[in-house]
């Protein structure tokens, strides 16, 4: 086998993946797998092979499918991209609030609010980051007293992509071998980030051509407006889309949100 993530999975192994990745994004629960392996019975082999090697977890309380974090690795889109830059920021806040108070307990709804994420997205992403990362958390995890317990394993990795890979090394010894960033990257990649790279492009000229449509009534930029500018002149900016945005509108939102917060800290 070659050094590549996709000698690891087969293609339709991959499409059934982002199956139940589609319909879990934005979501706080997993997909009915009752319901989900009746609709897709023609491929229930299929099914039960990657439940079996984890890349599909079953939630047995609810009796729901979600993806393993491991999974995220295999669908090199944009979409993923924007979960793993999420994932690392509330990874960052855990990390420095260990350093600060060691074994303490960190309400998701501070996570939240620190950086400017919904609550329901920072418990969609915790989804994916504890099977990675073994963390205390408690039971009703969308009631405003919720918290997360981080541990000294925080400390050991950089990025969510990092500790997965090295868990994927973990499974595959003699079949991978990912210790730079060259081998993360797949086909996609630089088709994703051209796209990512537009959109910013595409914010940028929307905020100084349309300033007055881009902030509040208080003068304050906002993603959201900027968004909608975007998607309204849709046309002047994506050409080379067919006049269509290249991502969905809450893909762009969060990636446009994540580096005004950038402006935010400085303030």
């Amino acid at each position: 086998m070659k050094n590549t993530l996709e000698n690891i999975l087969r293609q339709d192994e991959i499409d059934l993946l982002r199956i139940i990745f589609n319909k879990t994004a934005g979501a706080i629960k997993g997909v009915d797998s009752q319901k989900f392996r009746i609709d897709n019975f023609n491929e229930i082999e299929l099914l039960n092979r990657l439940v079996r090697k984890q890349y599909i977890l079953q939630d047995a309380h609810d009796n729901t499918y979600r993806i393993s974090p491991i999974s995220l690795l295999f669908l090199d889109d944009s979409e993923t991209s924007v979960i793993f830059d999420d994932i690392d920021q509330i990874t960052h806040y855990l990390r420095e609030a260990y350093k600060q108070y060691a074994s303490s307990q960190v309400k998701i709804k501070n996570i939240a609010e620190s950086l400017s994420l919904s609550h329901e997205r920072v418990v969609e992403c915790l989804t994916y980051l504890r099977p990675a990362y073994s963390m205390g958390m408690t039971t009703d995890i969308m009631s405003d007293d919720a918290y997360v317990v981080p541990d000294e394993g925080i400390l050991y990795f950089t990025t969510i992509q990092d500790l997965l890979l090295e868990k994927l090394t973990e499974w595959y010894p003699d079949a991978i071998t990912i210790k730079t960033p060259k081998v993360k990257k797949h086909k996609n990649t630089e088709i994703n980030a051209r796209k990512r790279e537009d959109v910013l492009g595409a914010a940028l000229a929307a905020v100084i051509a349309f300033p007055k449509e881009c902030t509040t009534r208080k003068g304050v930029i906002q993603g959201t407006k900027i968004i909608e500018v975007i998607e309204q002149k849709s046309p002047l900016f994506f050409s080379a889309y067919d006049d269509e945005p290249p991502l969905s509108n809450d893909t762009m939102t969060r990636l446009v949100n994540k580096y005004l917060r950038i402006l935010e800290k400085e303030k």
